[in-house]
């Protein structure tokens, strides 16, 4: 006997609205989502088996509890640079420059979690590695990328696409792979 409604929508959320306000307006009251896009990469973070890491098409980063849905958090999407996309995201750009392209792969370490980012994600079509913070629930500021495979910064013009990466079980390392042979540290 609550005034309450639900609504969908097709970036994949159900929201519960309560009409409580004085105003007689609604507020939101529960709030499900997943990815915006059909996911890519899912594997458990830590050894306990109760958080998953999913990363989508929509080049988001989520966290999701088997153990309950009020600890599933999202880490964000990716995005070549956060501090300005976080100044355009009131407005909804469809084709959005600055979004990076889908995490296809990625790895995590619980050791050091909290001191700093403990997952690194490759992306599609990219040779640039990507960092994450699963304590601080956002994308890191580092963004590897060797200086051989920097257009900007090597005179030797190879082609290369991050295909695999690890993370060193000590938390310091990312081992990452290329689809030109090399492994870089």
């Amino acid at each position: 006997n609550e005034p309450l409604m639900v609504t969908s929508s097709p970036d994949n959320t159900l929201k519960m609205w309560i009409f409580d306000l004085s105003d007689g307006g609604a507020r939101l009251l529960h709030l499900r989502e997943g990815h915006g896009a059909p996911p890519t990469f899912v594997r458990f973070h830590g050894s306990n088996g109760h958080n998953l890491l999913s990363a989508g098409s929509d080049s988001s980063l989520r966290i999701f509890s088997t153990l309950t849905e009020t600890f599933n958090k999202s880490l964000g999407k990716a995005s070549f640079n956060r501090a300005l996309s976080k100044k355009k995201k009131k407005i909804k750009i469809l084709n959005d420059p600055l979004r990076m392209p889908p995490i296809v792969q990625f790895t995590s370490e619980t050791t050091r979690e909290k001191e700093w980012d403990n997952i690194a994600a490759v992306h599609l079509g990219l040779p640039m590695v990507t960092t994450w913070s699963y304590d601080k629930l956002k994308m890191g500021d580092l963004k590897l990328l060797p200086e051989r495979f920097d257009p900007k910064k090597s005179d030797l013009k190879l082609k290369a696409v991050a295909t695999c990466l690890c993370l060193t079980s000590c938390g310091n390392f990312v081992v990452i792979g290329y689809s030109t042979g090399h492994v870089d540290k």
